[in-house]
């Protein structure tokens, strides 16, 4: 069977291709966009105590008051410490402290001796809930609109 091309020579519609073309070909407003989304849904999870679960309490919160993965008086601390960063294909949030992923994930906390003592709760705090997830659909879909 002989393969039939078919050309379709319309100015407007040719537009909408180049706009299309343009818009999808360097993503950097829209990743800025979604990266600005995700660094404020997780200093949300942090000012919530977690979400969509309420984090597990540590002792010193409970004997002292404040909130969970943030200590008083503290400049930077793992909340200080998240960034985001976006370029033309990507959109990321994160932080370099060494005891994220232990508070991501739950584990044993190892004391100066190097020895596993106390065991720290899982305190999810990367998570983007249900309702960012939307928003950052929306800004996705809006982007596209040409």
């Amino acid at each position: 069977m002989a393969a039939i091309d078919i050309t379709i020579e319309d100015k407007q519609l040719s537009s909408l291709f180049d706009k299309l073309i343009s818009k999808t070909s360097d993503l950097s407003p829209c990743m800025r966009n979604i990266a600005m989304i995700m660094k404020e849904t997780v200093l949300e999870n942090f000012d919530s105590g977690g979400r969509p679960q309420r984090w597990i309490l540590s002792k010193r919160v409970r004997e002292e008051g404040g909130q969970t993965l943030i200590l008083k008086g503290m400049s930077g601390g793992l909340m200080g410490s998240i960034t985001s960063k976006s370029d033309k294909t990507t959109a990321i949030v994160g932080t370099n402290k060494d005891y994220a992923e232990l508070h991501q994930f739950g584990g044993r906390m190892s004391n100066s001796a190097g020895e596993k003592s106390a065991k720290v709760p899982a305190r999810p705090f990367l998570v983007i809930p249900d309702e960012e997830m939307q928003e950052i659909r929306d800004t996705i879909l809006d982007y596209l609109k040409i």
